[in-house]
């Protein structure tokens, strides 16, 4: 029976930090944890992703267009986190650049035997799909509490 990994999920550069608490089955593969972060921060897998764990990069290479890119689908979850790499990046749209810090917080036993990852925590709201990145989740945060904001009607 596999392991239940804790991971803390925190999108960088946003304050307060927009970030998600999960836990998700060891034997799963990076593939499966970046659908989890997607449905967890209610994104819509609109747009390319790929991880760094160390030096390598892991995601799709077909759609990246770079045979140096590491097959998502082979990379076990328990691998990327192993003694040397209690955290890792997970970049999604690269045109908005959300980068986030995944951290193992802890290994739990799976004794109940559960097979899908769930959100146990988080906090703030995620962003948007294709707000502008930080500067223009900013500038919609901005605008939603700002009456008097040029763009307050349309964020609204």
């Amino acid at each position: 029976m596999s392991s239940l990994l804790k991971l803390r999920i925190t999108l960088l550069h946003t304050d307060p930090a927009v970030w998600r608490q999960i836990v998700i089955p060891d034997s799963f593969f990076l593939h499966h944890l970046h659908h989890a972060i997607q449905i967890s921060f209610g994104w819509k897998n609109y747009h390319l992703y790929s991880f760094a764990v160390g030096i390598e990069t892991i995601g799709n290479p077909l759609l990246l267009d770079d045979d140096r890119v590491i097959e998502d689908r082979k990379i076990l979850i328990s691998k990327a986190f192993d003694t040397n790499f209690k955290s890792i990046r997970y970049d999604y749209d690269f045109g908005d650049s959300w980068r986030h810090e995944v951290v193992l917080e802890e290994i739990l036993p799976n004794d109940k035997g559960l097979t899908a990852p769930f959100c146990l925590n988080g906090s703030m709201a995620c962003p948007p799909e294709d707000c502008g990145g930080i500067q223009g989740y900013e500038e919609l945060k901005e605008s939603m509490l700002n009456k008097e904001h040029p763009r307050h009607e349309e964020f609204i």
